[in-house]
């Protein structure tokens, strides 16, 4: 018999809080660029991500 395969797509947790601060921290210094790339890749994020941003009332 085959041993059973551990998944390989096993997910991390998400710090949360480290990413409201690299936001906050691009919005502050008003780097457009990396602004773009957030907005850009909103529609990807998690959904604990898009519930962390609207409550914390930051709209990219």
């Amino acid at each position: 018999m085959k041993p059973v395969q551990k998944p390989l797509n096993k997910e991390k947790p998400l710090d949360v809080e480290d990413f409201l601060g690299r936001v906050r921290q691009a919005i502050d210094s008003k780097d457009d660029f990396q602004l773009g790339i957030y907005r850009s890749l909103f529609h990807k994020f998690p959904r604990n991500i898009k519930a962390a941003l609207k409550r914390e009332g930051i709209s990219l």
